[in-house]
Parts: structure tokens; sequence; C-alpha cells
């Protein structure tokens, strides 16, 4: 599961503003979150915005389903 660091992380960027959560810097620190748990490599590189929009709200999912 997920650690308390990794906790604080997540809510810290779910509590940015809509827009600021997509920001290429916040997914960067989510991304090694999923990575270790799901034990799957992301190559995504987050530059697009519409890719990064996505990637969020999957992220956003697939975090729902662990809690």
């Amino acid at each position: 599961m997920f650690t308390e660091a990794e906790q604080v992380i997540i809510q810290q960027v779910f509590n940015l503003p809509e827009k600021e959560q997509s920001y290429k810097i916040n997914l960067i620190k989510l991304k090694p979150i999923k990575v270790r748990l799901t034990g799957t490599p992301d190559k995504e590189c987050f530059c697009g915005s519409v890719r990064r929009k996505i990637w969020l709200k999957d992220f956003k999912q697939w975090y729902e389903t662990y809690t």
C-alpha cells in the first residue's frame, strides 16, 4: 500500500487548484508512486498538456481503487 510520505505527496497534489495539478512538476512526483505499486514502467514524458490531464485522470481513478 501507500506509505505515509506517498499519501502526503498525493494529497498535496490533489489539494492544488485543478489547473496546477496537471503541471509536469507535480505529475513527476506522482509517477514513481504508481510505478512502485503497479510494478509497471511508465514511459510517459508529460510533454503535452492533454497527455498530462489524461494521465492525471487515470492516476486519480487508479488511486481511488486502492483507497
